[in-house]
């Protein structure tokens, strides 16, 4: 596997904190649930860690040692809260319409462990879905990241190589879904990832902002080749 930037024709992107920063809405939305159920609210950090490792890290963070208790009814009222006020404080990262559009003559892919409706709908939102050949959310594989399903269906779905793509993500499940998939992984530090767990997955690439991400794609790229 070839990791010359120079080479990427498809690019798969993370949602929460690689994309779109969703966490004031998803936080918000949690404690409203939270409080609705009549428990403590989480402090912002904890909330923060909640976001992006998946379902289980998810219910887990928030829920603690009743998470399998209370899974059922807690995402009931969360999702009821979050469908409406998703939009509500979410943005996309500094500079990435600017990203998006550079990056325009390329496949575009988003795979994200949050529901893909829900993805689609902020993206919409957002003003940036056509940008995408496709978003490929949990729901429609048999596993999600780490596991390299969302990559593999992805790229059978649109025709990618394997050898000209790669993956931006900011937690080690991106990395580890990427590697296992054969592709090449780019760690976005900017996003909510715990940063030593992202770089103990070894990616390819590391970006300290979202501009960063055209420096795989030119003569610069050399400034993002190392992940120490």
């Amino acid at each position: 596997m070839s990791t010359d930037p120079r080479r990427f024709r498809t690019v798969i992107f993370d949602l929460d904190g690689t994309l779109v920063d969703t966490f004031p809405d998803v936080s918000a939305c949690i404690n409203r649930a939270l409080t609705a159920m009549e428990r403590t609210p989480l402090p912002p950090e904890r909330a923060r860690a909640a976001i992006g490792p998946g379902k289980d890290v998810f219910l887990r963070t928030i829920l603690g040692d009743d998470a399998e208790r209370e899974e059922e009814r807690f995402l009931k009222i969360f999702r009821g809260f979050y469908i409406t006020h998703c939009l509500d404080n979410t943005t996309l990262f500094p500079d990435m319409e600017t990203v998006l559009a550079e990056l325009a003559s390329h496949t575009l892919i988003v795979a994200t462990n949050k529901p893909g409706a829900a993805a689609r709908r902020i993206l919409a939102g957002l003003g940036v879905l056509s940008c995408f050949a496709m978003v490929v959310g949990p729901e429609q594989v048999e596993r999600a990241k780490p596991a390299p399903d969302m990559i593999e269906y992805a790229l059978a779905a649109t025709g990618g190589e394997k050898d000209s793509a790669v993956i931006i993500g900011d937690t080690e499940l991106d990395m580890q879904a990427g590697r296992a998939a054969g592709i090449v992984t780019a760690a976005a530090l900017y996003g909510y990832g715990d940063r030593a767990r992202v770089r103990d997955a070894a990616p390819d690439f590391c970006l300290a902002s979202p501009r960063e991400i055209l420096n795989l794609f030119n003569h610069h790229y050399h400034k993002v080749s190392q992940c120490v």
